[in-house]
This record gives structure tokens, sequence and C-alpha cells, in this order.
């Protein structure tokens, strides 16, 4: 509770920078917080979660590694919103981006979309089921 007021507006600017490597460090830092800061992050996570997805699609591929890392970290999130219906394509591009990412040229980004998409699946159970 009381990391959170000061590291969102942290997130936001890193984010929002044009510096590769802040970015990589608020991608970090959000993965990292997310057990411990689960309940609280459901508020500023529909922002950043975009974010993280559009980075699937960036130019650095440690980039690319870190964010399928931390989408990992918040595949709960992603379900309980698809289930609520809060956000009823979450999930689905969430998936389409993790099987995008693993079809990478870096086989790093591979290797973290695949564990990403591992997670999800075991998350989101039936969701998936066609």
């Amino acid at each position: 509770e009381r990391v959170l007021p000061v590291l969102l507006p942290c997130l936001r600017e890193g984010f929002s920078s044009a510096d590769p490597w802040a970015v990589e460090a608020a991608t970090l830092a959000l993965g990292a917080v997310g057990p411990g800061c689960r309940g609280e992050m459901d508020a500023p996570l529909p922002q950043l979660h975009p974010m993280l997805l559009a980075q699937l699609a960036g130019p650095v591929p440690q980039l690319r590694s870190i964010s399928c890392w931390t989408l990992g970290r918040y595949a709960e999130w992603a379900v309980a919103e698809q289930v609520s219906g809060r956000r009823p394509d979450v999930l689905g591009t969430l998936v389409e981006r993790l099987v995008v990412a693993a079809q990478d040229d870096h086989s790093g980004v591979q290797v973290a979309a695949v564990s990403a998409f591992g997670i999800v699946v075991e998350s989101a159970g039936d969701l998936l089921v066609p």
C-alpha cells in the first residue's frame, strides 16, 4: 500500500519516456511488484496493460522480452477482467500478442513469450478452450 503512491508516477513517467532503458526500468518495476501488490494494481492496470502490449512490437528485443515476463505476472488480472466482462477482449488480445512474440526473430523474446503464454493458459483454464 505504501509503495504504490510513490511507484505509480514513476511507472507512468518511465512508460512515457523516449529512453528505452527508462521504459525497461518501469516495466521491470511493474513486474516486480505484481505478486505483492496484485489487489492494489487493479486500478492502474487498465492504463498500464496496453502499454505493455504495445512494447511487444517495439524495436528493442530486451524490452520485448521483459514485457512478456511482466504480462505473465499479470495473467490472473487479465483473466479476472475477461470473466467480469470489464474488458471482454483483454485475454484474446494478450494471447494473440504473445503468440506473435513467440515467433520473434530473437530467441530470448521467444522464450519469454512462451513462458508468459504458459502462465496465461494456466491462469485461464477452460476460458481458452475453443
